[in-house]
This record gives C-alpha cells, sequence and structure tokens, in this order.
C-alpha cells in the first residue's frame, strides 16, 4: 500500500478486525478433527525465496493458497 497517496490526498484508511481469539482455536480444532481438507486447501508450499513467484501465480488464478515457507524448505 502506498501511504504516501494516502497522505497527500487526504484518504481515509479505516481497518477492522473480522475473527476472534475463539474464531481461530476453532478453526484449529476443525482442522485437527479432520472435518476441514486441509491440505486440499493450499495449492502449494513455496520457500520464502519464491514468494514473488507465488504472488503471480495467485494472481494468474494458477493456485487458489499458497504457504510460504519461512524456514527455508519447502
Amino acid at each position: 500500500m502506498d501511504l504516501h497517496r494516502v497522505f497527500w490526498r487526504e484518504l481515509e484508511l479505516i481497518g477492522v478486525r473480522v475473527y476472534e481469539r475463539d474464531d481461530y482455536a476453532e478453526a484449529v480444532r476443525l482442522v485437527h478433527g479432520g472435518q476441514v481438507p486441509a491440505d486440499r486447501l493450499i495449492s502449494r508450499i513455496v520457500p520464502l525465496a519464491e514468494v514473488t513467484r507465488a504472488f503471480e501465480a495467485l494472481g494468474d488464478g494458477g493456485d487458489v493458497k499458497v504457504l510460504i515457507d519461512c524456514g527455508g524448505g519447502a
């Protein structure tokens, strides 16, 4: 996001938080219990060094969800 554009055009930026802590706990419970097939939700896992290509694939519609591995492995 270009914050200079927001500043110079005197735009108003409003943030919201959609999820509560309990929502995350419930999501973890559902994935752990097998009710949510998390392995099918992630299109692929890529190392941090390939993050640019991952975003390009998302923008092209080639992937649905890409997990970025910040630990260095894929």
